[in-house]
């Protein structure tokens, strides 16, 4: 067994019922600014507090992220969230749409995002795709920005732009809220049936009444 396996199982006391539902995709409105796309990639949660805080490819399950186009990359940005620059919003508004990997984060601030074994140098070098049978992108459990939060039951798990169709598959780890691990293998990963933005924002403030619903239950 490759050592990120290893490192997802050394987290896992128990594994739960899976608490994670699905993978939403939503197309940005980019306003033309780059060439293509944008799409923000959520993984979908039961409950609040429901978190996800691992990313990964095996040898038994690799992870692929790629498209027929290149994606996207602003010289300002980065491959991770972690590496974009908040205050460079307001210099480039093309930024906003640069294409990196996430857990929670849209750039740097309080972001504790990291990466292991991931070669990421051609993703941000030419927009070339992802690939790895023993690596991943994380946030240690204890980290706000992997937790569902406020009533929303989402958490953001990539940007891509492109002017191609995305296709892939990533595996994913976390803890629900009663603090049970869970783990889903081989997600697909899909830019066809993205949600609007509109949609999306509706879906969510759904999602929110219902939970206030059953708080008061």
């Amino acid at each position: 067994m490759k050592f990120i396996s290893t490192l997802a199982f050394t987290l896992i006391s128990m594994i739960s019922f899976c608490q994670y539902q699905k993978l939403i995709v939503v197309e940005v409105d980019n306003k033309g600014l780059v060439p293509g796309k944008t799409y923000k990639f959520y993984a979908q949660f039961a409950n609040e507090n429901d978190h996800v805080h691992i990313i990964f490819g095996d040898d038994i399950k690799e992870l692929v992220i790629q498209s027929t186009e290149k994606f996207y990359q602003n010289e300002f940005g980065g491959a991770m969230s972690a590496n974009i620059n908040p205050k460079l919003d307001s210099l480039d508004q093309t930024v906003k749409y640069d294409s990196y990997l996430s857990i929670g984060r849209t750039n740097s601030h309080e972001n504790y995002l990291s990466n292991f074994n991931l070669d990421l140098n051609q993703f941000e070098a030419d927009g070339s795709g992802i690939r790895t049978e023993d690596g991943a992108w994380y946030v240690t459990p204890d980290q706000d920005q992997a937790y569902c939060k406020n009533g929303n039951k989402h958490v953001l798990i990539a940007q891509l732009t492109t002017a191609g169709n995305i296709t892939g598959q990533i595996s994913m780890q976390g803890k629900d809220n009663k603090g049970s691990i869970w783990r889903e293998l081989a997600i697909p990963v899909s830019s066809e049936n993205a949600l609007s933005e509109k949609d999306f924002i509706k879906k969510r403030r759904q999602m929110k009444r219902n939970l206030k619903r059953q708080d008061f239950k």
